[in-house]
């Protein structure tokens, strides 16, 4: 349920709806453009299964004095195979039917470890490991999934857009490898050779887990200032979603609506207006929502693994304490992903409702006129977009 200052007042139909979509085209243009901005995943992809299927398969393999755990590992690796895997836009966007590949993959790779003269065994746990990296990552994909009605769904598509532009940009990847790449290349060089002397005095496990956490949160800083350098400079350009092409030309109707001059995409004059910040008061109401849902869920989850671990598991198999501290790893991970998607929800709600209650002030809206599309708020000038369903 919405917090009390959505449901005392409540949206328009048109931003109610979550199944509401600006209206698209597809054209080879869009077919191109998507081609062009999976390639250096696929890259990426390409190169990471090949690592994967190397270490799971190494001959006598033995990280016993590594930080880590094998169970560990196998939960991030698998992770990060389904989200590469659905970065190639090989498969359908929806995301099940990466997590089926991935999930065969993930069998695969496991039973294909009890081959002769590799001296590896195939593990149930390890296995069930392999399964739950791909559900979290799935899970994650689900919580940054567009979400909203139009008005929030266009903020998100210039999010989108520009991050599938600075994939395309080798700039960007230099960027990112010199600010986390080359430390995560020490840290795996230094598991995979051993402590041998360098082991941290404050305890390899705690060590390696405050270099994974400052690697993903330096990540997510130079990606979140690349995006937003980004954004603003081609702004004034106004690309197209598709094809990438200027759309400063084409004229809008009253509704906003015009078509891209290059690939014949139809776009809105709002998708390039920048959304303003929001009230903190507002986010620690929407971040209370998403703590409360992502716990319920939370805790049916865990109910629906421990009798799937009941019934499923055959008699006699012993879960050992590496296997329960990677499966409580995962499940941490789950939470956050339910608590990101919760929090995301609410936060389109806000977006959603921009036409008729200003974001910043809290100004009733409802009368206020858009000219194509476009409209500023009487009491703060806060800029919304007002996003016509085709009904009026």
């Amino acid at each position: 349920s919405p917090p009390g200052w959505l449901r005392t007042n409540p949206l328009p139909p048109a931003a109610r709806s979550r199944r509401a979509r600006p209206p698209t085209m597809v054209t080879p243009e869009n077919a191109q453009w998507a081609r062009r901005v999976a390639k250096p995943w696929r890259v990426v992809f390409v190169i990471y299964t090949v690592a994967l299927v190397t270490g799971t398969h190494w001959p006598k393999l033995n990280l016993a004095d590594a930080p880590v755990t094998d169970k560990q590992i196998h939960l991030f690796a698998f992770g990060g195979l389904t989200v590469l895997l659905w970065s190639t836009r090989w498969l359908p966007a929806g995301g099940w039917l990466v997590g089926l590949a991935a999930a065969v993959f993930g069998v695969l790779d496991e039973i294909t470890q009890a081959i002769p003269g590799l001296h590896r065994h195939a593990s149930i746990e390890d296995l069930l490991i392999n399964e739950l990296g791909v559900v979290t990552a799935l899970a994650w994909i689900w919580a940054l999934r567009p979400i909203g009605g139009p008005p929030n769904r266009l903020r998100l598509a210039y999010r989108s857009f520009t991050l599938s532009e600075l994939a395309l940009r080798p700039s960007a990847w230099v960027s990112l490898v010199m600010g986390v790449g080359l430390p995560a290349i020490v840290v795996g060089a230094w598991l995979l050779l051993g402590p041998d002397g360098g082991e941290p005095s404050s305890g390899g496990s705690l060590w390696l887990a405050g270099v994974v956490l400052g690697a993903v949160g330096a990540a997510f800083l130079i990606v979140t200032g690349l995006r937003r350098r980004r954004e603003a400079a081609r702004r004034d350009d106004r690309p197209c979603f598709a094809c990438g092409g200027s759309c400063r030309g084409p004229s809008f109707d009253q509704g906003g609506w015009g078509r891209c001059p290059t690939c014949g995409t139809v776009i809105h004059r709002g998708q390039w207006t920048a959304a303003p910040r929001l009230r903190p008061l507002w986010l620690v109401q929407a971040m209370g929502l998403a703590a409360r849902e992502a716990l319920i869920r939370l805790v049916i989850m865990l109910v629906a693994f421990w009798v799937g671990v009941v019934v499923i598991l055959p008699d006699g198999l012993t879960i050992t304490p590496n296997t329960v501290f990677a499966a409580a790893l995962g499940g941490i991970a789950l939470a956050g992903a339910l608590a990101v998607g919760a929090y995301r929800s609410a936060e389109a709600q806000l977006h959603d409702e921009q036409a008729v209650r200003c974001r910043r002030c809290r100004n009733d809206l409802h009368v206020t006129p858009a000219e194509q599309g476009i409209g500023r708020c009487d009491e703060c000038e806060c800029p919304f977009v007002r996003v016509s369903d085709g009904s009026d």
